[in-house]
């Protein structure tokens, strides 16, 4: 019997176009989900993580070009036999996790490779002497068992890169690395991994989930066809459960003892069948919700009016706690007497947890964005829809004010064609780097310097950039004063050795006079001329 009533709450959801419906969704994101997961996601994140390991690759190896260029500005093998200089590109290798180093003299001979079998070769590749000899780096994403551009096979994932050592415009040899990204792809696979382990049981969950919440939809609604054909004396109590019945039904006495309820009910109290019969509410409720709960029968009892949806808490036989809304009305028998109240009880502990989290949540971010030490804008259609408090105190305008004036007002007039274009570059999907520098004017007319990191977002269903600013003026100020000084050393050096110079010279012409005069003791107008 109960395989054949499970059976026909099976074929109740495929035949009911809602319940179905719901089914064949939830199914189909089931399915989807971890196959856009896979094959959407997880390569969009190695991709970011690979072009960020390359940038990451360029800085290291123009910084190390700075480093291990020698003060003689020759590329020689000598010079590298030193062990101060083998010592010092031991640590660089080791600091910067480098799969290997190299450095290359003009000819393109390698004069210094931390494979000290590479020392002598001589790389006669176009690139080169087509790109890297005319100034220009050059790099590739080289993946693990895969040759590099030098034909050599890599044990890990890899960027190699080449930086020219320039001179005064003159090209002076080349540094080539190998950054091992290894570590950072491990990192990304281990993450998208672990969020896999998780997305998939959530998922296997929410489908569960939904094929018994469509199950016991199923079921609910064959009871109440079974009960409406069982029941006939009551019409019009069925056609009311019909009617308004949502999750847990149940009817009281005058008395406030429960006459009649169904299985959610029972549920969601935590008391069997048998027990809640007859029950006052005095058991499932503490002094405050039993307050609560006779204020509202009352009301209804006196006006007659259904009150619908009103919140309080009621404990289970176990002790837990849940909060519900409850709707109830009237009931009254065939000649109109007030006999007893019925009503409709749902379950809404886990939306109100879910409303705290959210709160909670939209508080913390606005802590932060309000009290953050960067000036933070949202920028859209070309003027200012939201600054933050350390925004406001930068400009010196008001939010308000912010609002009705172009951002590009705030922007030094020689850098306002730079930042305008870059932002309507950006906004149409370009990528440019993120981080800059330009002058603003504050409304006191100060001219700042500061540093922009910005991202396009959505802001109201459109796009905006999300822009932070630092204030680098300080810093600024401090490298000006900086250049200043080496230049006043500059032209203090170059105006000794001009002096030397002219010492040297006039020392020269003294002497040939004396000799003049010594030769030529009579003449008297060569005398004249040389004193």
């Amino acid at each position: 019997m109960s395989a054949l009533f499970n059976k026909k709450i099976t074929k109740n959801i495929f035949r009911t176009p809602l319940l179905r419906n719901i089914f064949l969704l939830y199914l189909a994101i089931a399915i989807l989900l971890p196959v856009y997961h896979t094959i959407f996601e997880a390569p969009l994140f190695n991709k970011m993580v690979i072009e960020s390991a390359e940038d990451d690759a360029k800085i290291i190896a123009l910084h190390l070009a700075t480093m291990t260029f020698p003060d003689s500005n020759k590329l020689e093998r000598d010079y590298f036999l030193n062990n101060d200089v083998i010592t010092k590109f031991e640590k660089i290798v080791k600091d910067f996790q480098l799969e290997k180093i190299k450095m290359f003299s003009k000819s393109g001979e390698i004069v210094y490779s931390s494979d000290p079998g590479d020392i002598g070769k001589i790389n006669r590749k176009d690139y080169f002497r087509e790109i890297v000899k005319k100034g220009n780096i050059y790099s590739k994403v080289v993946k693990k068992d895969t040759k590099t551009i030098e034909d050599r096979t890599v044990k890990s994932d890899v960027v190699e890169i080449y930086i020219p050592l320039m001179k005064n415009g003159a090209f002076h040899g080349a540094l080539e690395i190998y950054y091992d990204i290894t570590s950072k792809k491990e990192k990304l696979n281990n993450l998208l991994l672990h969020s896999m382990y998780i997305l998939s049981p959530m998922v296997l969950i929410a489908l569960i989930s939904i094929v018994l919440f469509l199950f016991n939809t199923s079921k609910i609604s064959l009871e109440r066809l079974h009960q409406e054909e069982a029941l006939r004396e009551s019409e019009e109590k069925y056609q009311t459960i019909l009617a308004t019945i949502e999750d847990s039904y149940f009817e009281v006495n005058q008395r406030g003892e429960i006459t009649f309820f169904n299985e959610a009910f029972s549920k969601i109290i935590g008391y069997p069948p048998d027990e809640l019969m007859g029950m006052k509410n005095d058991k499932y409720l503490d002094q405050k919700s039993r307050r609560k709960v006779f204020k509202m029968f009352n009301a209804v009892w006196k006006t007659g009016i259904p009150i619908k949806l009103f919140e309080y808490e009621l404990i289970r036989k176990n002790g837990e706690k849940r909060t519900v809304q409850t709707s109830i009305s009237l009931m009254t028998d065939e000649n109109g007497q007030k006999v007893g109240f019925r009503g409709i009880i749902r379950d809404v502990s886990y939306h109100k947890l879910m409303e705290n989290a959210l709160r909670e949540s939209e508080e913390k971010y606005r802590l932060l964005i309000e009290n953050a030490n960067d000036s933070i804008f949202i920028a859209q259609d070309e003027s200012i829809k939201f600054p933050n408090p350390k925004g406001v105190e930068m400009t010196g305008y008001s939010a308000e004010e912010l609002a009705k004036m172009p951002f590009i007002n705030l922007i030094h007039p020689d850098d306002r064609d730079m930042v305008l274009d870059r932002h309507k570059r950006r906004l149409s999907g370009e990528k440019l780097p993120t981080t800059y520098e330009f002058r603003m004017i504050n409304k006191a007319g100060e001219k700042l310097w500061v540093e922009l990191n910005t991202a396009v977002i959505n802001w109201e269903e459109r796009p905006a950039t999300l822009n932070l600013l630092r204030d680098i003026t300080p810093q600024k100020k401090l490298e000006a004063q900086l250049q200043q000084t080496q230049k006043m050393e500059a032209i203090g050096t170059l105006a000794g050795g001009i002096a030397h110079e002219f010492n040297n010279a006039l020392t020269g012409v003294v002497g040939n006079i004396e000799l003049l005069e010594m030769r030529l003791p009579d003449n008297k107008i060569v005398t004249e001329h040389t004193e």
